[in-house]
C-alpha cells in the first residue's frame, strides 16, 4: 500500500508540473511520462483519480489520448487506465444549476475521429 501511494505522489508532481493546459505539448509530454507509472498502477488503479486531476484535466488528456490514439501505445494505456479507475464524466453546471448541454466530452471525441471502436472503453 505505501508503495501505491509513492506512485500515486509521483502521478501528482508530473500532473504539477503542467504550468497551462492550454498548451498541447506540455500534456504530451505529461501522458509520456505517466506511462510507466499507468503500467505499475494498471492492478490496483487509484479508486478515485479525482484526487489526482480536476475533471477538466481528465477530459482533456482522454481527448488527447483519443486524438493520438494510432501513435503510441501511451496514449491507449491512458484511456485503459482511466476506464479502470471507473472515472465517469460529471456534467458542467451553468448559472442556473442545470446541466450544460453543448459541451465536447471524450466520447464525442471519438466518434469524431472516427475512433468508435473504443465506446466499449469509455461508455462501458
Amino acid at each position: 500500500m505505501e508503495e501505491i501511494q509513492k506512485k500515486i505522489e509521483e502521478i501528482k508532481s508530473l500532473r504539477d508540473k503542467v504550468c497551462n493546459w492550454e498548451i498541447e505539448k506540455g500534456r504530451y509530454d505529461l501522458l509520456y511520462n505517466l506511462y510507466p507509472l499507468i503500467l505499475w498502477l494498471e492492478e490496483e488503479p487509484p479508486c478515485n483519480f479525482k484526487d489526482i486531476f480536476h475533471n477538466g484535466e481528465i477530459e482533456r488528456l482522454l481527448s488527447d489520448s483519443i486524438r493520438h490514439w494510432s501513435k503510441t501505445f501511451q496514449y491507449k494505456a491512458f484511456i485503459i487506465f482511466v476506464a479502470n479507475t471507473r472515472y465517469r464524466d460529471k456534467p458542467k453546471i451553468d448559472e442556473a444549476g442545470k446541466p450544460v448541454r453543448r459541451r465536447t466530452t471524450a466520447l464525442h471525441v471519438a466518434a469524431k475521429e472516427g475512433n468508435m471502436y473504443m465506446n466499449p472503453i469509455l461508455a462501458p
